[in-house]
């Protein structure tokens, strides 16, 4: 709104159809250039932030996708920055798994808030994806056959399935090998969980 106004006078000085002195013309175009830079700045900041804000699709409304590109540090990209986060290793090819996939979905669709990450260690990307389709699986899964990101949390254990729930730094907080219930995932994600 100020913009306009500020447009139109600046027109209107310029045509000579307002009578305004140098020195009030120049206080006019500096306050409209400070206008336009302070909007600038805080144009950019909002973009900025919403860049840097994950975005968590909720289950009932996304597709199943597969990250494929894996390095040591692409897991904090995924991490929320606000709560923790649940990390599920999984592999289609290893029968607890198998399992354990109902129990995932389940997981997933009851606790859409609950930023949860399935790490595959299929040995081949066409196993997983495929798998995935199969059985029409709306998952985000990070493909790592060679465990690089477990191997980042804990290099000491390889066991699937297993459940990691992580802090917004990636920290451990709290871990499980083995199968699980919907609400023994639930328990270990709020730090409930007690092995049997």
């Amino acid at each position: 709104m100020f913009i306009v106004f500020f447009t139109i006078i600046l027109y209107n000085i310029q045509k000579g159809m307002i009578q305004m002195s140098k020195k009030l013309k120049l206080i006019l175009i500096i306050s409209l250039i400070i206008i336009f830079a302070i909007i600038g700045i805080f144009i950019s900041k909002i973009y900025i932030n919403y860049l840097k804000t994950p975005r968590y699709i909720k289950y009932s409304s996304r597709d199943s996708y597969i990250i494929n590109n894996v390095d040591e540090n692409l897991l904090k990209n995924y991490i929320s920055k606000k709560q923790n986060t649940l990390v599920i290793f999984w592999a289609s090819w290893c029968p607890a798994c198998l399992n354990e996939a109902e129990v995932i979905t389940n997981f997933i669709t009851n606790n859409p808030d609950i930023q949860t990450i399935i790490v595959s260690h299929d040995k081949e990307y066409e196993d997983l994806e495929n798998y995935l389709k199969d059985n029409n699986l709306k998952w985000q899964v990070i493909f790592d056959k060679e465990k690089t990101i477990r191997k980042s949390i804990d290099s000491e254990s390889t066991a699937i399935p297993a459940c990691f729930v992580l802090n917004t730094n990636q920290e451990v907080l709290n871990s499980h090998e083995g199968l699980l219930t919907e609400n023994e995932i639930l328990d270990l994600y709020n730090m409930n969980f007690e092995e049997k």
